[in-house]
């Protein structure tokens, strides 16, 4: 069961909102911008509205993750597998050809204590310290 479980965050970590948002746009947004698919690149491309709906879904997909073991009835332990695998999913996305991306939305907002949720969920000073850790930056070159 864990194995599914472990599978099914990744693949939902997977899912390349950006991408699937631009695309309603009829865009490519690797090809504008700084190339990245996240929510910033979509923000200065696109416009707000389109960046809102690809932060939102990408935070709900980490969110879903979590939960994911919070549901299954796994303890700590379980909950931090299934985030972690989502937010490798994020970062290496199977339907990307595993291409690095930086997960910045919310790879730090996952807690595997289940009463620091409501908190965790909801925490962007958490966002900052992650950001320097990725390689690749959301500014054009």
């Amino acid at each position: 069961m864990l194995i599914w479980l472990v599978i099914a965050a990744y693949l939902l970590g997977s899912i390349p909102f950006g991408l699937i948002v631009a695309g309603i746009w009829n865009v490519d947004i690797r090809r504008h911008g700084s190339g990245n698919i996240g929510a910033t690149n979509v923000l200065r491309t696109l416009g707000p509205v389109p960046a809102a709906a690809v932060f939102a879904l990408d935070f709900s997909k980490g969110l879903l993750a979590v939960y994911l073991g919070y549901w299954s009835g796994g303890g700590p332990l379980i909950v931090l597998l299934l985030g972690a695998a989502a937010v490798l999913g994020h970062m290496y996305s199977i339907f990307l050809k595993f291409k690095v991306g930086k997960g910045a939305a919310w790879r730090p907002k996952f807690s595997p204590f289940p009463w620091s949720w409501p908190r965790s969920s909801f925490m962007p000073r958490a966002t900052f310290p992650s950001v320097p850790s990725s390689r690749r930056s959301s500014r054009p070159a």
